[in-house]
Parts: C-alpha cells; structure tokens; sequence
C-alpha cells in the first residue's frame, strides 16, 4: 500500500489531495517529479469554498504571466499599470453583505514580496480587511477572524 505522499508523488490522489498536482519535469516551483501546491489552484478550491459559504470572491488579475520577449512585457506591464494594475495588490477580492475583504494566496512556503506587504499595509492603514492564506480552511478562519462567520 502506497502512502499518502507516496501517491502524490506518482499524481494518483486521495480526495483530500484537492489543490495539488504532480510538477512538470522542468517546474518553476523547483520541485521537480514532487506534487506541491500551486497558487492558482489553491486560489481555485478557495474561490469553491467561499462561494459555498455564501461569498463571492473575485481573483485580481495582476499581469504574473505575460507573452512576449522583455520590451514588449514592460510596454504590456505600463499600460496594465495606466489602466489600474497594482503591483502587490491581493489575489482575491472577497465580498459578503455589506463587507469587502481582501486575501492574499500563498503555498505552505510562500512569503510576500515587498510590494505585497505594501499593499497589505496600505489596505490595513484604510480600515479594509486583508488576509494571507494558504488554504481552504486558512480562508474561512479569516472570515471568523472578521467576524464574518
């Protein structure tokens, strides 16, 4: 019998694996043949989650991934950022009844970048709510942490 993390190794997942995939033989996450969670699809189960909840929450498009050789991303990039794009603003806009808050998705060993924690502090210094999380249940905890559960 194959142990859970065995499995994951090989891509055949138990039902609680939700939010994990085996890497590509050249991953950008560095991994290599290992199954790790990916952002977008953390994100995925969270956006799920919430909305069972009764909360709709919104991914902010933030230019992570663009075509192109480098002059072309840095024309793309300033006019994203002549349109409204801000760099470091939260992967996820969740709003409820009267209550908007913001969460910022991250692997087990991902950190904020700089510009991030700006705009946590920023959101902060404005009276929003912001949270880092990691997780389905990381996301819900935020909400009883808002008082919204």
């Amino acid at each position: 019998t194959q142990s859970v993390s065995d499995k994951r190794k090989v891509g055949k997942l138990p039902a609680t694996g939700i939010g994990y995939r085996p890497c590509p033989p050249r991953s950008c996450c560095g991994y290599k043949g290992y199954d790790v969670r990916h952002e977008s699809e953390i994100q995925r189960a969270i956006i799920k989650r919430l909305s069972r909840q009764g909360y709709v929450a919104v991914a902010v498009p933030n230019g992570a991934h663009i075509a192109g050789g480098p002059q072309e991303r840095a024309r793309k990039v300033a006019a994203m950022k002549a349109d409204g794009m801000m760099v470091g603003f939260p992967d996820l806009v969740v709003i409820g009844k009267f209550c908007v808050g913001f969460m910022e998705v991250k692997t087990d060993k991902g950190k904020l970048s700089p510009a991030q924690t700006m705009a946590r502090k920023m959101l902060q210094d404005k009276g929003q709510k912001w949270a880092l999380v990691r997780s389905q249940d990381d996301a819900v905890e935020a909400l009883k942490e808002w008082g919204w559960l």
